[in-house]
């Protein structure tokens, strides 16, 4: 296949819904320039991948890193190489890859092959193309049109194939293409546009959605909304898709380039509690690593190590979002905040558990999860610290480091400031080097913050209680070995039916705090595997402080200011907060049939790797927007795409 003009490299993913086991074809195209070898990084879920046999040259492992792979060449020749991707063998490897009968959902880093020859600083032209048979009969929508759309995190586009052009950005060519978020098959959309904010949300047609695609709409952009007014944030963004992907139990967001992905069971209220909390959540982590950073310098892939910032600011902000929204009770923050509590003081020690976990990935895991619930606490410590000091508190000084959209990166050149190191700069002239201690005790070294009565603020009042501590109940170096030792008399495991000397099958579950169970697969003698779960709870830990509303929270002036509200304000907070203009249907949407099934695509829930981070330019600091009344969004603007 020839690439169209201007592609200098093009990914071309055909589905292949027909085969069996169901499968997608990707092609990757590109000129060799003057090397006369070229190096491919193989995606997240490669070893679910194949090169075709009928591939003119074959790909050598590189020696020291399984996911490389060398291709020797003629100087100037463009190659094509051709993989065949079965998401179903490559679910218990992390496959972001959801494969439906008719449909489905992919990230870049999980199925687009990486040339690591790209230059960056002068990157090429990039395609992404799609394509698909033709639909069986009976699947296109009432009005006549195809049933195949596609939409991605570079735009969207119906008919039975469709090619996206990755338009230049701050970030680096490798963020946008394998960040990137790609759907297609039998879906519908509808894109719309709310006080200036262009939005897309898409999901697929079957199964029987509790509700039609403009209540997702609608909600959707309503949070979107509420985001861009407590930020004071009028800058021209790009397109944000919001796909919904069907959960037969749970509830799950992810985010990515431009895109966030919302796995959801079918019946979910929207709006409702549930719901606004998992989509708050989502926009809140795209927008927090986008519009403060960068969060690693270019080439070191180590945003990772700033967890803290751009998971554990972004729970802050979603948790306060909500409560000021009026989405939230008192009682709801509340429990979430003790929850997070509960999970990160269920370990005798923190910084330990991380360390004793299995596998490099289960370590990674735990220590961004831990680094991620640290981040909040430092939030509200610093937060108070302010108002104690009489300033406005932590909200002022982020406003005050908020990039333009423009500017958005994550990574950046040496010599450009990293987002912690602005955010503790605009601190410095109320706080000193306080905030720089506490990073280095609660972050560097693990140290388990103090959780006082008015910790989390005055809506709230703190009393102490118990709480079990972690306890695996064997060696964990079994989960190394496969061969069940040290199993303690008594303890939880044992209790469970674990003996030393059982087979452990892999994978396991491993949780980092006691409120989680223990998921082991053990194998007997005659090969037949059985699952043992318990929970790690060891010995209480002592006390620790569950925190309550005090009464009539949402009354009292000390907690409004706290949130950074006004008592001209109670009145928002205590209603139902204000509708979207409704969305202008030009098409109806596909009919629901009776029975409401959940699909099971195969492949395993998308989800999200460490990210790997594009460049950035020095950032400027955007002035403190004035508060405002809550204005209502306008100008709504929609196309339904059943």
């Amino acid at each position: 296949m020839a690439a169209p003009a201007a592609c200098d490299l093009l990914w071309q993913v055909t589905l292949q819904p027909e085969s069996e086991p169901r499968q997608l074809q990707v092609d990757l195209t590109f000129d060799a320039g003057s090397r006369s070898r070229s190096t491919l990084r193989l995606p997240g879920g490669w070893e679910a991948m194949s090169e075709f046999a009928d591939s003119d040259k074959r790909l050598q492992a590189v020696a020291g890193d399984s996911t490389l792979r060398s291709i020797a060449h003629a100087p100037g020749e463009r190659l094509q190489l051709r993989w065949r991707f079965v998401p179903s063998a490559a679910s218990a490897q992390g496959s972001g890859t959801q494969l439906a009968a008719n449909w489905f959902a992919v990230t870049g880093q999980s199925l687009l092959p990486w040339l690591e020859e790209v230059d960056e600083r002068n990157p090429p032209s990039a395609c992404i193309g799609f394509s698909a048979r033709p639909a069986p009969a009976g699947q296109a929508n009432a009005t006549g049109e195809p049933a195949t759309r596609w939409v991605s995190s570079h735009g969207n586009a119906e008919g039975l194939s469709a090619l996206f052009r990755v338009a230049p950005g701050a970030a680096t060519l490798r963020w946008r293409v394998q960040q990137g978020l790609y759907a297609g098959g039998a879906m519908q959309s509808l894109t719309r546009t709310d006080d200036g904010q262009p939005m897309t949300v898409a999901r697929p047609i079957a199964p029987a959605w509790a509700q039609g695609i403009e209540a997702l709409a609608q909600a959707s952009a309503q949070t979107q909304a509420s985001q861009r007014r407590f930020w004071g944030d009028s800058s021209p963004a790009n397109t944000l898709l919001v796909l919904q992907l069907p959960s037969p139990s749970g509830t799950q967001a992810t985010s990515w380039h431009q895109a966030v992905a919302l796995q959801v069971p079918i019946d979910l209220p929207l709006p409702g509690a549930d719901f606004d909390a998992l989509i708050t959540g989502a926009l809140v982590r795209t927008w927090i690593p986008d519009r403060f950073g960068p969060l690693a310098y270019a080439g070191r892939q180590d945003e990772a190590l700033r967890a803290w910032f751009s998971q554990g600011l972004a729970d802050h902000y979603t948790h306060r979002l909500l409560l000021r929204d009026g989405r939230w009770t008192p009682e709801d923050y509340a429990g979430a905040i003790n929850r997070k509590i509960d999970r990160y003081l269920s370990a005798s020690d923190p910084t330990d558990t991380a360390r004793r976990l299995s596998s490099a990935t289960q370590r990674n895991e735990a220590a961004a999860v831990l680094d991620a619930t640290r981040g909040e606490w430092l939030a509200l410590q610093w937060h108070g610290a302010l108002r104690a000091s009489g300033q406005a508190g932590l909200d002022a000084v982020m406003r005050r480091l908020l990039l333009p959209a423009a500017q958005a990166r994550r990574e950046g050149l040496i010599s450009a400031p990293l987002a912690t190191h602005r955010l503790l700069a605009g601190l410095r002239p109320a706080l000193g080097e306080l905030p720089l201690r506490d990073i280095n005790r609660q972050i560097e070294q693990g140290e388990v913050p103090v959780f006082g009565p008015t910790t989390i603020g005055p809506c709230f009042a703190g009393q102490k209680v118990s709480t079990p501590g972690w306890r695996l109940g064997f060696d964990p170096a079994s989960l190394v070995s496969g061969v069940v030792s040290g199993v303690e008399p008594g303890g939880p495991a044992e209790l469970a039916g674990l003996r030393d000397g059982m087979t452990l099958a892999r994978p396991s579950t491993m949780p980092i705090e006691a409120s989680q169970a223990v998921r082991l697969k053990v194998e007997d003698p005659d090969g037949t595997l059985r699952e043992l779960r318990y929970l790690p709870a060891g010995k209480p830990l002592g006390e620790r402080m569950h925190y309550q509303p005090v009464p009539q929270a949402m009354q009292l002036p000390a907690c409004l200011a706290w949130l950074g509200l006004g008592a001209e304000i109670l009145p928002a907070i205590t209603r139902p907060a204000p509708k979207l203009a409704p969305a202008k249907v030009n098409h109806k949407v596909v009919a629901k049939p009776a029975a409401k099934l959940a699909a099971k695509p195969a492949g395993k829930t998308l989800t999200k790797s460490s990210p790997k981070p594009g460049p950035i330019a020095k950032p400027e600091a955007k002035p403190e927007a004035k508060p405002e009344a809550k204005p209502a969004v306008n100008g709504a603007k929609a196309v339904v795409r059943p």
